[in-house]
């Protein structure tokens, strides 16, 4: 009867030795699935948050170098997408910005060119002396007065030259090839 129960036992205790075994090469599969599943999960979570980011920091490049940029919709977690929506309000208003200082220095400069070239004239004829003779110092005073509104002109035209160059930074220089016929 000892016999027996120690037989019994021994092939209960290799049935649980053959079961634990078992268990323990599940858990390690398992295991090994669980954690290439997580980096699979990673990967993936981080590329969608990372494209996003990527496309946020090219906007924002394309915006201070004044190159246009299509805008598509980022996407992603709500704080990015809540990040284009204020990158798109920006962008108009430094557009609308930019637009509102050409259009001034356009009509300062139209305001300033107007009178200017009444003085201009006025002080040619004076130098000239058209209207009469001038004494030395009305002379010097109206050569001064010459020179000046010739000096203000230039800093008029410089300033129109400057808005003009400024309008046209979006145009971007390339080679292409010319076919003469």
């Amino acid at each position: 009867m000892n016999l027996a129960v120690d037989q019994y036992l021994d092939r209960t205790l290799q049935n649980l030795n053959q079961v634990a075994q078992n268990t323990q090469t599940r858990l390690e599969v398992m295991t090994l699935l669980l954690l290439a599943l997580s980096a699979i999960l990673m990967v993936f979570f981080s590329y969608n948050i990372i494209q996003p980011v990527k496309r946020i920091a090219r906007r924002i490049r394309a915006m201070g170098t004044g190159e246009s940029y299509e805008v598509k919709s980022v996407g992603g977690p709500q704080e990015l997408v809540s990040l284009e929506q204020q990158l798109n309000w920006l962008s108009e208003q430094l557009t609308a910005a930019d637009e509102e200082k050409h259009r001034f220095l356009r009509h300062m400069s139209h305001e300033l060119k107007t009178p200017l070239t009444t003085l201009r004239e006025g002080s040619d004829l004076l130098v000239e002396q058209i209207t009469g003779s001038l004494n030395e110092n009305q002379q010097e005073i109206a050569a001064l007065l010459q020179s000046n509104a010739r000096q203000l002109q230039q800093l008029i035209e410089q300033l129109l030259d400057y808005n003009r160059s400024v309008s046209y930074t979006h145009l971007r220089a390339h080679e292409t090839s010319l076919h003469l016929v």
